[in-house]
Order: structure tokens, then C-alpha cells, then sequence
């Protein structure tokens, strides 16, 4: 009986390995910008399509040109384990860190505003790629971190805690590409 299977010679040249490192305002593979932080559980780039449907009677099936891209929901999560200020404040939008008092920073959050909590550039997640002398990069442009923050505190553990990044587009700069990119090794 022959096997089937998609494994070629040069397979283990296309893997990408282990959990790699997010960064934010990345700029290039030699300058990527400022580390988020070590984390547990790695992080999960995910494209997500939006699609309107337009169904049409006395069809049995899908009919080619039925289905319109509408949109595109982009997020990045990573399940974050090192925390200080910076990264912390990033997890909420419009976050305020105040002047050291006691000891202590306080952060907080002000009124909900729209243009105010889009204070990164972009986010990156960058990993290696077997074979390949430089690594795969995916970049969001101009991201929050939309969902709830929160931190398990469990005994004998760390606390951890998993951010969700959704790209957003930007009116100064167009609507005609999208707020995400994969770099790929040429």
C-alpha cells in the first residue's frame, strides 16, 4: 500500500519554529523595535474574512460571485507572562501611567477616545524559519488591544495574561491596503 503524504525534500527547510518574540514599533529585522515581553503558550496570528452572502432562489448550491469580502478582521494574541508599565499600559487602551509616588506608578485609564488609544505604530510577531537565514515577520498597523485584560493569579504559578491586537486601517494613510503584512523571506 503506498502512503500518501506531502513531505518533500525540502520540508524541513519550510518550518516555522518554536513561539518567536512580538515587538512593537518594529521597523526592520535588524532594528525590530521594543520587545512586549516573554511568553507562555505563544501567540496566534489570526485573519479572519468578513463576507456578505447573496443568496439567489431556485439555486441547489453556491454560485460563483455570491459571496462579496467586505472586510477583514486582523488580530494578534499573545499570552503575555513578563510584565512592567510599558507593556501593561499598551493591554489598556488610553491608558495613563502617573507620576512615581510612594514607590509606585499608577496606571488608570482616561474617557474612551477613539483617535487617542491607537498609540502603537504597529505590532510584530517575528520567528524563524528552518532553512532560511532571516525569519518570517507579521506586522499589524495601528493596534489595540480590544478584548478585556486580565491576570490569573494561581498558586504556585505565574500570572498570565493574553491580549488580543486588532489592526485597524488609518484615514492619513488610505484605505487600499490592508492594515496588516506578511513579511516572507525572499
Amino acid at each position: 500500500m503506498t502512503r500518501r503524504h506531502g513531505i518533500q525534500s525540502d520540508t524541513y527547510d519550510k518550518l516555522i519554529l518554536d513561539a518567536g518574540a512580538i515587538f512593537t514599533n518594529f521597523v526592520s529585522v535588524g532594528s525590530p523595535g521594543t520587545l512586549l515581553g516573554a511568553t507562555r503558550g505563544g501567540a496566534s496570528f489570526k485573519r479572519a474574512p468578513i463576507y456578505k452572502d447573496t443568496p439567489y432562489e431556485g439555486i441547489a448550491g453556491k454560485v460563483v460571485g455570491q459571496k462579496h469580502l467586505v472586510g477583514v478582521d486582523v488580530t494578534l494574541e499573545v499570552s503575555i507572562i513578563s510584565f512592567d508599565k510599558d507593556n501593561l499600559s499598551l493591554s489598556i487602551p488610553n491608558s495613563v501611567v502617573g507620576a512615581p509616588s510612594g514607590g509606585f506608578e499608577d496606571i488608570s485609564e482616561t474617557v474612551w477616545d477613539a483617535d487617542a488609544v491607537h498609540t502603537l505604530t504597529n505590532i510584530a510577531i517575528m520567528a524563524e524559519i528552518s532553512g532560511e537565514a532571516n525569519p518570517v515577520v507579521i506586522i499589524l498597523d495601528n493596534p489595540i488591544s480590544e478584548r478585556d485584560i486580565s491576570l490569573d493569579f494561581k498558586d504556585k504559578s505565574e500570572a498570565v495574561s493574553k491580549w488580543v491586537f486588532s489592526a485597524f486601517y488609518k484615514e492619513s494613510v488610505g484605505f487600499d491596503n490592508a492594515p496588516w503584512r506578511i513579511k516572507w523571506p525572499a
